[in-house]
């Protein structure tokens, strides 16, 4: 009986659950507690790392920067760091902050800044269970400087809506922004670092030089474009064909014709045995070749005369055919020189051919084909300020920057186009020799190349893929940010760097959002577009860029 009892009340012991909960509790909590600990702990070192992350790669890029620029000497380079790193981080004793520095080096041999930082995080919650003070979290940091050859394009709006105080404000921010990308070089005997300028407006002004490799074109959508020709260009400061060019817009009758800006001089063609040549004939005002009148003078300012009747004969082997009369002529709106030359040094877009491989939206040579000069452009409407080819004279570059001035619709992606021939090392031989850009695709090269693309306002104008009928300028601005789209994803795919500022443009806008798209993808702290709605924002714009491409990249 009483063992029965005993064995009854032990049973109802071993299957009682009513103290399970609190000794679950007990032990759960332990856990919890540490799950908890180790969360909070984590995130606080995860942010911790990020920010000395951060402060160390802004302080080695700085130094790196100052050693470039000769700011600081090399002795001094490892104070400079510390306190730059102090700034970014929000301290002003190190000792006493829980941060070091330690293995800082400057290796001039490779010309490089490398430092590793450490910080004794405080643990707040596991130091109870596990019985410590402080998290060790670390970071390393090297940055190469000096090694780079670096091209910079700057693309610069002289508009009509840029006139006045829009057009003041550029050139002192784009002045700035060559000042601090020039401070490189030493003393301004080296060209390390190179700008050209590309001013445009409904078209770009190529200068001189560049002009060579412009054709004087039709109003077509398309242009089966000529290759350049150095040989004949030498021997005739014609770099094409231009009479077998042109005779595929011939028309042959009695009738009038426009002399562009020479009353009393025009070109007309010889056809002989289907090879067309152009000379000059000094018919004298009012006394034209043949019977059919004389010259008079239309609003525009243009001259017209009578056609010319000459005598051709056309060659076969076998049989002789008789002597026919020709009178060829170019249309009136046809916007060239007598010779053939371009009129105004001026280009606008490349055109794709009616036929065959397409050279549009890339920076082959003009050997391939040469850049179309519209006749939709008249004569006057060619940007004042032309191209200035990659120099390193801060001189030549202010100079032609003090010169700007305002007035035109915007075709951006003309712009763009010839910033990119300008650092391109396809176009390498066709610059001037000072003026060759480098091959940044040859690994053994150190080149770096950027564009730094500027606008007030809505791309508007474009010329390549655009009717005749009905076309007027301003009202393009599908085609021109067609253009533009194809131009900026080429570029990119080129490595190359594009910097865009829209400047003064509405939050929003099309200009804008098409800006945005065409600016490289930021990479951390480096930014690629930027919208300054002032003047003082310009400035800090342009320097900041500039400062941005002295940076140089992370290597480590």
């Amino acid at each position: 009986m009483g063992n029965s009892n005993f064995t009854g009340v032990f049973r109802r012991f071993v299957e009682d659950r009513g103290g399970n909960f609190m000794m679950m509790f007990g032990l759960c909590a332990i856990v919890v507690f540490m799950a908890a600990g180790l969360a909070v702990d984590y995130s606080a070192a995860i942010g911790s790392r990020t920010r000395i992350n951060n402060a160390l790669d802004a302080a080695t890029l700085a130094t790196a920067r100052a050693l470039t620029t000769g700011e600081i000497k090399v002795d001094k380079a490892e104070e400079y760091m510390t306190s730059v790193f102090m700034a970014n981080l929000g301290i002003t004793d190190l000792n006493a902050s829980g941060y070091t520095i330690v293995n800082f080096k400057v290796d001039e041999d490779k010309q490089s800044v490398s430092a590793k930082a450490n910080y004794d995080m405080p643990l707040r919650i596991l130091p109870v269970g596990v019985s410590k003070d402080t998290q060790a979290v670390a970071s390393y940091s090297e940055v190469s400087y000096g090694t780079s050859n670096i091209e910079v394009a700057m693309v610069l709006d002289v508009t009509g809506s840029m006139s006045g105080a829009r057009i003041s404000a550029l050139k002192q921010a784009a002045k700035l922004g060559i000042s601090e990308l020039l401070s490189v070089n030493d003393s301004g005997t080296d060209d390390k670092v190179r700008i050209s300028l590309v001013p445009y407006s409904k078209a770009v002004n190529v200068g001189s030089f560049l002009t060579r490799y412009v054709y004087s074109d039709y109003n077509e959508e398309k242009s089966d474009a000529p290759a350049y020709n150095k040989t004949l260009f030498n021997a005739t400061d014609l770099a094409y064909d231009v009479a077998a060019f042109q005779a595929d817009y011939e028309i042959c009758g009695y009738t009038s014709y426009r002399v562009p800006g020479i009353p009393d001089y025009a070109a007309y063609f010889d056809q002989d045995n289907d090879h067309y040549s152009s000379y000059i004939a000094n018919a004298g005002y009012g006394g034209w070749i043949g019977d059919i009148g004389g010259g008079y003078s239309n609003n525009d300012g243009y001259e017209y005369g009578g056609a010319y009747v000459f005598q051709a004969k056309k060659k076969k082997k076998k049989k002789k055919k008789k002597k026919k009369k020709y009178s060829c002529y170019l249309p009136s709106d046809f916007v060239v020189n007598n010779d053939g030359s371009n009129v105004d040094f001026c280009a606008t877009d490349r055109k794709a051919p009616n036929s065959g491989k397409s050279y549009q939206y890339t920076d082959d040579s003009p050997a391939k084909g040469m850049i179309s000069r519209d006749s939709r452009l008249e004569d006057y409407g060619c940007p004042s300020s032309s191209i200035v080819t990659l120099s390193s004279n801060k001189t030549t570059l202010d100079d032609a920057i003090n010169a700007f001035s305002a007035g035109g619709w915007t075709a951006g992606h003309i712009g763009l186009q010839w910033a990119w021939y300008t650092i391109s090392h396809n176009w390498a031989d066709y610059m001037p020799s000072t003026s060759k850009s480098g091959d940044h695709k040859n690994p053994d090269n150190e080149i770096d190349k950027y564009i730094i693309m500027m606008t007030d306002g809505v791309f508007n104008t474009a010329y390549a893929n655009t009717s005749p009928d009905g076309w007027y300028a301003g009202y393009q601005s599908t085609k021109a940010y067609h253009h533009f789209d194809k131009l900026c994803v080429a570029i990119k795919k080129d490595e190359i760097k594009i910097f865009t500022i829209g400047f003064m443009l509405t939050s929003g806008s099309t200009a804008l959002k098409e800006l945005q798209k065409c600016a490289s993808p930021d990479e951390g702290d480096f930014t690629y577009f930027y919208q300054p709605s002032t003047s003082t924002e310009l400035k800090k714009t342009y320097k900041q860029i500039a400062q941005t491409i002295q940076s140089l990249r992370l290597t480590k």
